[in-house]
């Protein structure tokens, strides 16, 4: 008899960077996967970089054991090798019950870090035809930006249609496995004209 095929499930976090910033920042990323699981669990990580196909990208697989949790700090250095990047990142597994979670940060002047955690998110989370979602928040003005970031776990390319609220829309095609970052969604459109409104794709 043939065994069956384990399922495989899978996270995606969309951001990761080693990558310089404004003003003299350097921007890292620590990956924490957990194993809140009742036995071992063996995972891969693949980077999928940006802007290309992901499919190609670099993997590396670990097991962690039960109850237990590891940290990779700056994980595009230490598990990828990367000197730069930035880009999405793909968690598989057997083990449908690991948590994955992420810190992207830089350090201040003044001591500690300054960043944000990022969790890596589920089939569940994903957006789906027929299924908009919305982000609210979103400002383009003198004094503040919001970077837009598209991530694409399948196999074939997607069309994302990005429509600030009773604007206009802009659509994009993210090929397999990529990663898109929009320093600014408003094509052609000047930084004071979008504050504080939302977006819907």
């Amino acid at each position: 008899m043939v065994p069956p095929t384990p399922q495989v499930t899978s996270w995606l976090l969309p951001s990761s960077a080693r990558a310089p910033g404004l003003r003299g920042s350097f921007f890292s990323t620590d990956l924490t996967v957990s194993n809140t699981g009742s036995a071992a669990a063996a995972f891969t990580l693949k980077f999928l970089g940006n802007n290309r196909d992901g499919r190609t990208g670099t993997e590396k697989s670990f097991t962690l054991d039960r109850g237990q949790s590891v940290t990779y700090p700056d994980v595009l250095d230490s598990v990828f090798g990367l000197s730069e990047g930035f880009g999405a990142i793909r968690i598989t597994s057997a083990t449908p019950t690991l948590t994955v979670m992420s810190q992207t940060s830089t350090s201040v002047a003044s001591g500690g870090t300054y960043g944000q955690g990022v969790p890596a998110a589920a089939a569940s989370d994903l957006i789906v035809s027929g299924l908009p979602q919305s982000i609210g928040g979103v400002r383009e003005d003198t004094a503040f930006r919001t970077n837009l970031i598209l991530a694409n776990p399948g196999e074939d390319p997607l069309d994302v249609e990005v429509k600030p609220l009773r604007r206009f829309a802009n659509r994009r095609t993210v090929i397999p496995g990529s990663y898109k970052s929009r320093t600014s969604p408003f094509l052609q459109v000047s930084r004071p004209a979008f504050p504080d409104c939302f977006v819907r794709w």
